[in-house]
């Protein structure tokens, strides 16, 4: 029988860390008015859980959202809507997603999301955000375009975790690292609880919420650096330093592709060139466009 490392008690032993259970967000939130004459933004956090990882053919099984209404400096005041929905999908689950996420045929039989319901929600965010935005967001737009129409932010890609925290990893890795707290992932409202949980603290640098940074990047603008001209023998290189293909389908040059901040345009022009790659192209990307099919 596999042990579970949470299960094992922790001796009083200055070597040793003990780590405690996520008991959800209302635990740890506690709602505030909003003061008056103080504006409040509203932030849909988004979760999906999916047969496949393919983001252009998977069907949602399971979807949550939760929307905080926060202050300009990305404190929460509270939590105005939280749902969660299932649905059946087109056919039996790969027994990978079974394992993952604990759903079961049989549970999703008869199931339907009521994107209806979620649109009345969505319509009134500011901006959405998940922890992996580039997987969320091309699904949750073949399904509803009211997740076409606002900026996104990646909880993920947008905090400099790195230089923040000296650590990198999945949502419950981090959530460990920051907060000493484990939880058991890949349920769509478990993963959403914990992921507003994780952004609502200060970073130990610049003392600003961590929902701050989120909203700070779902209103600047990204360029989108094409590797037009590259040599086919470098397309691994490519996909190692982060660029997706663009097979032309929206009616531009087929190109290797990828998204920087303005303030690292200049040296990853010099790295693509320096790989081979002749006559790169930009373009401004909207924090509306970003992490968008």
């Amino acid at each position: 029988m596999q042990t579970n490392i949470f299960d094992l008690k922790v001796e009083d032993d200055p070597d040793e860390i003990s780590l405690l259970k996520f008991k959800g967000l209302d635990h740890y939130l506690k709602p505030t008015n909003i003061p008056e004459n103080k504006k409040a933004f509203s932030i849909g956090f988004v979760d999906t859980e999916t047969t496949s990882l393919d983001t252009d053919e998977c069907e949602i099984i399971e979807f949550a959202m939760i929307v905080v209404k926060v202050n300009a400096q990305g404190d929460i005041y509270h939590v105005s809507d939280k749902i969660c929905q299932q649905e059946q999908p087109s056919a039996p689950l790969d027994p990978v997603i079974k394992r993952k996420t604990g759903l079961t045929d049989e549970a999703l039989k008869g199931k339907k999301i009521n994107w209806e319901e979620i649109n009345s929600i969505a319509q009134d965010c500011h901006i959405f955000s998940a922890f992996n935005a580039q997987f969320d967001r091309p699904i949750c737009e073949r399904y509803s375009d009211v997740f076409k129409s606002k900026p996104w932010a990646c909880a993920l890609k947008d905090i400099e975790w790195d230089e923040l925290y000296n650590t990198v990893g999945k949502l419950e890795w981090l959530l460990m690292k920051t907060k000493m707290l484990y939880f058991k992932a890949h349920t769509a409202l478990a993963d959403t609880e914990a992921l507003v949980h994780l952004v609502n603290q200060k970073d130990p640098v610049h003392s600003i919420n961590l929902i701050k940074h989120l909203m700070n990047r779902a209103s600047t603008s990204d360029t989108l650096i094409r590797s037009v001209g590259a040599p086919f023998e470098i397309k691994d290189d490519l996909k190692k330093i982060g660029y997706r293909w663009d097979d032309g389908s929206n009616g531009k040059r087929k190109a290797w592709f990828k998204a920087v901040k303005p303030e690292n345009l200049d040296e990853e022009i010099a790295i693509i060139k320096g790989m081979g790659c002749p006559d790169p192209t930009t373009e401004q990307l909207s924090p509306i466009q970003r992490y968008s099919k």
